[in-house]
């Protein structure tokens, strides 16, 4: 329920400014545990003492999140890492909650079955299996060496290095990155970085990882992100990642160039790839609704155009077609509306 918190958090074309700014809190206040407890659970994933790994560790976490708690290290070699231990008894806890989502989606379309378009069951589902996969630190482990590979000779992308000898499948241990929130803004022109470069970076990072990797951060919000002092974006928490498929990425191309040129017809062939109909007998109504959308968003530039909200007003398109969107889709819509609210801030 955090990570849906999480979510909504960077979802303004869904939910209001004040709910949003509470839910926001998510992303970097969730409650820590006990700190002994958090020593004992390390100790256990290394097999000995603390101070047979590290030369130093710091006594109070650097961050809780919903999974897992952060402290940061220094190991014998002199290097400064970062430490993150898995919460005791977690794997219970979400495993109730996600048996609740099922229950609550699937109730949900019995009652509402305009829902079954937007394929609420399979989204629910999807997230359950990338949260799952979170669990094991080894996958983000591995997440994070993909990321490192790709962005490699980047001048503008850090992806911290992991130390694969400290890190199991409940503690993962990562180079220390030091930065400024890209919510800081003040902060940022204080340290005479133009919010504008960053914002723009920021956008160039995550379409070369769709379109060019076909591989994503799916999580990229201000938590995740520090802006260094040489101006590179570091991207932090690589649990939840997406992978695109053929059909996505033609989609999104369609969906950007139709945009661009304001061409109804490019989005509705767009559309169509994506929920998977080559022929669709209500073609020409389907085109014809998303012209209107266009209409209403042509007083706009494409530079001002909201992404997320015209993204959302084709799926309500989509839901009155009765077409059915693949749950799969959820983590790049997320990824891409968070993204978005990055580049405004």
């Amino acid at each position: 329920f955090v990570k849906f918190g999480q979510i909504l958090a960077d979802r303004p074309d869904l939910i209001s400014e004040k709910l949003r700014k509470e839910l926001k809190k998510l992303q970097s206040e969730v409650e820590e545990f006990d700190h002994d407890l958090a020593i004992r659970e390390i100790e256990e994933e290394l097999g000995g003492p603390i101070d047979n790994f590290f030369q130093s560790f710091e006594a109070k976490c650097i961050g809780s999140a919903s999974i897992g708690q952060v402290y940061k290290a220094k190991l014998k070699s002199g290097e400064d890492v970062v430490a993150k231990i898995q919460r005791p008894n977690i794997l219970a806890k979400i495993e109730l909650d996600l048996q609740i989502l099922a229950f609550l989606s699937t109730e949900l379309v019995k009652e509402y079955p305009g829902l079954n378009a937007v394929d609420i069951v399979g989204v629910v589902n999807e997230f359950g299996q990338t949260l799952l996969k979170e669990l094991n630190y080894l996958n983000e482990a591995a997440n994070a060496a993909r990321f490192g590979e790709m962005f490699r000779h980047s001048a503008i992308c850090k992806i911290p290095k992991v130390y694969n000898d400290l890190t199991t499948s409940k503690m993962l241990v990562m180079e220390y990155v030091e930065g400024i929130s890209p919510d800081n803004v003040q902060l940022l022109l204080q340290n005479n970085i133009d919010p504008k470069e960053i914002a723009n970076n920021g956008a160039v990072i995550l379409l070369e990882m769709i379109f060019k990797h076909g591989f994503f951060h799916a999580d990229p919000h201000a938590g995740n992100l520090f802006i260094l002092s040489d101006k590179r974006i570091a991207f932090i928490d690589f649990g939840m990642v997406g992978v695109l498929k053929p059909s996505h990425m033609q989609f999104l191309a369609g969906f950007t160039m139709g945009l661009a040129l304001k061409k109804a017809s490019f989005i509705t062939d767009a559309l169509l790839t994506l929920c998977g109909k080559k022929f669709f007998a209500e073609r020409e109504d389907l085109e014809f609704s998303v012209e209107e959308m266009l209409r209403r968003h042509s007083a706009f530039s494409y530079e001002n155009m909201s992404f997320a909200m015209i993204l959302n007003e084709s799926v309500n398109i989509i839901l009155k077609y009765e077409l059915q969107l693949p749950g799969s889709f959820y983590l790049l819509l997320k990824a891409l509306a968070t993204i978005e609210k990055f580049g405004y801030n």
